[in-house]
């Protein structure tokens, strides 16, 4: 069983090249321990089975290599969006308490502003 895990993992790798080599890695590590441990269950759950008919059953948990692999790119670049969008909201929000004095002071000035207008429009039309 060993031997046709490691072909599995081997067609991953395969599959996954051209890939990023962390992404490669990560994907062969966390590939053999979901198999390892859908394997564990299995000879607990099903002891009948064969191991080539277990692994048979591990491997439909991660779908054939290259369905593997391209699930492992999406989530890479998932990871990627969501790294980005942290990125971005801690700027801003770095960015609004550094700034949010001067912010607060621009935008009473300019509600000032505002009701002092609206004050002016509203004596007006009580003169009229």
């Amino acid at each position: 069983m060993s031997e046709s895990l490691d072909a599995y993992l081997e067609a991953l790798k395969g599959a996954l090249a051209g890939s990023d080599r962390a992404l490669v890695q990560d994907a062969l590590f966390d590939a053999r321990n979901r198999l390892n441990q859908e394997l564990a269950r299995l000879s607990w759950e099903e002891p009948l089975l064969t191991s080539d008919q277990a692994l048979g059953k591990a491997v439909t948990l991660l779908g054939s290599p290259e369905q593997a692999a391209e699930g492992y790119r999406q989530r890479e670049t998932q990871d990627i969006i969501v790294i980005k969008f942290n990125l971005c909201f801690d700027f801003k929000y770095r960015f609004a308490i550094k700034y949010s004095n001067i912010i607060t002071q621009t935008l009473l000035r300019k509600l000032d502003l505002f009701l002092k207008q609206y004050n002016l429009e509203v004596k007006q039309l009580k003169g009229t």
